[in-house]
């Protein structure tokens, strides 16, 4: 007969029956220092990282198909009470949407660094340098496969392979340094690329899809990148060995993050931003090395 919809109580969270994530990590890389730039370096590496039994949750719907198709593991995370006038198992009172080890995820990509460090005389007063880091990551493959599930008469089904790679920012960092004697002075500055909001989001001036694997048209799908700056002052007070205080700025010109569509429910919004939320602020403090 017909199926009859009700509402039932669900729970999200945690699963103390979960194992860690196993993970298989490719790597690949070059290393350069030329002999004519002393204090410089420059590396390339490759990477594949494929995780296995990644942490995710099925959903309430898929944890109800899955036991009603027979798998035993799920139907755990099924609650039913004793009322058997409607279905001979009882009615459906809860279902808990725990994390489980479910996927499988595929990354790879290029991280590249360059460093330099020089010793100079720029205004005197003591020992001095100078040195530059620069570092960053670009992805170009960033996969989910779901798990596999049973389907009508147990017939084992995997659903197709999810891109995540324009939903994946890049990122880069550098790092500026300067010392003199007791006094440094270090600047870092941080970059994250922009990326589109939802891979099934498609940008468009009409309200139709032009196909799969789009679901909605949406005006602007896309978020921009963001930089954000932070400045440390430090001194190694040479009256006190082991002592050094310092002073940082974070986020020194109160970047404001990109901000996105996001959206809500009975529970609120989601974080619909990009970035660092709190604004400029300062920190000071010491450190006592004995």
């Amino acid at each position: 007969g017909t199926g009859i919809p009700y509402s039932v109580i669900g729970f999200s969270g945690g699963n103390p029956d979960l194992k860690p994530e196993k993970a298989d990590t490719t790597t690949a890389g070059i290393v350069f220092q030329p002999a004519f730039l002393e204090g410089f370096q420059a590396s390339l590496d490759w990477y594949e990282v494929v995780i296995k039994g990644a942490i995710a949750q099925l959903g309430g719907q898929n944890i109800v198909d899955q036991c009603n198709a027979g798998d035993l593991a799920i139907c755990q995370y099924v609650i039913r009470n004793t009322n058997t006038v409607q279905n001979p198992l009882g009615d459906i009172v809860q279902i808990n949407n725990f994390f489980l080890n479910l996927n499988k995820e595929i990354y790879r990509g290029f991280d590249a660094e360059l460093g330099y460090r020089k010793s100079l005389t720029l205004f005197g007063g003591g020992s001095e340098s100078i040195s530059v880091r620069v570092f960053g990551t670009h992805y170009t493959t960033v996969l989910q496969q779901p798990p596999t599930l049973l389907g009508a008469g147990g017939v084992q089904t995997r659903g197709a392979t999810i891109n995540n790679l324009s939903t994946t920012p890049d990122a880069a960092t550098a790092i500026l340094g300067y010392r003199n004697g007791p006094l440094s002075v270090t600047i870092v500055e941080r970059y994250t690329g922009g990326r589109k909001i939802n891979r099934l989001f498609e940008e468009s001036t009409v309200r139709a899809v032009s196909g799969a694997p789009f679901t909605t048209t949406v005006d602007d799908n896309s978020v921009g990148g963001v930089y954000t700056t932070d400045l440390t002052v430090g001194y190694q007070a040479p009256q006190v060995e082991g002592l050094r205080v310092y002073s940082t700025i974070t986020n020194l010109f109160d970047k404001v993050p990109p901000i996105f569509p996001t959206q809500g429910g009975r529970t609120g919004f989601g974080n619909g931003v990009l970035g660092d939320v709190l604004g400029r602020r300062y920190v000071v403090g010491a450190e006592y090395k004995f």
